[in-house]
């Protein structure tokens, strides 16, 4: 799971090994998750999703610190390399489970939350400008309940006069042909935003 909110940093162990790291081998298993923390604008989570995926994959921390990605928490100097015993730890893995009843190996993936962040706020009735900016801040309403905004953003109210506005989450159906707004524009879904 990859979240923005800040999550705790990992304490070390005496043995070397870290609280927070996922399941050593734990891909075909009910520990199959990893929980980390991006910020969404640097990619600052991509070598701890990384370390995270060869754990569950089998691979195995070096016995000293050796700068590989798995020799310490967030990655070690090299980032996304491997180191020889983590490689084979993985392929020994692999080739101890792929063919079980538990291996899940060649399972096609699916999402445990829906595609899009509209389809989860929007369906639960969440207040976007509260979301967005706090419990001071709601969606400003004209007297029919209509809301007031451009095509894929929310004028938010705060003492019932418009402060500032918030982005309709993405996903959101905004104009004809499948139009979806992503990041506050109206795009294709195919084209525009690549």
């Amino acid at each position: 799971m990859i979240t923005g909110q800040s999550v705790e940093p990992p304490t070390l162990l005496p043995h070397g090994s870290w609280i927070g790291r996922p399941t050593v081998g734990g891909v075909c298993t009910r520990d199959k998750i990893g929980l980390l923390h991006d910020d969404g604008v640097s990619f600052s989570g991509a070598a701890n999703m990384a370390q995270q995926i060869a754990f569950l994959l089998g691979a195995v921390e070096p016995v000293t610190s050796d700068g590989s990605l798995l020799s310490q928490p967030g990655g070690g100097s090299y980032y996304y390399g491997l180191n020889e015993k983590g490689k084979k730890a993985i392929l020994n893995h692999y080739n101890k489970n792929h063919k079980t009843e538990r291996g899940c190996w060649k399972d096609r993936p699916r999402p445990i939350v829906p595609k899009y962040p509209v389809d989860f706020l929007l369906e639960r009735l969440v207040d976007i400008c509260t979301a967005t900016h706090g419990p001071s801040s709601h969606e400003c309403t004209v007297v029919d309940g209509q809301r007031i905004t451009a095509v894929c953003r929310i004028a938010c109210c705060l003492d019932g006069s418009p402060k500032t506005e918030a982005l309709v989450p993405d996903g959101a159906a905004c104009g004809p042909d499948g139009r979806i707004c992503i990041r506050g524009w109206c795009i294709d879904r195919i084209g525009d935003y690549i």
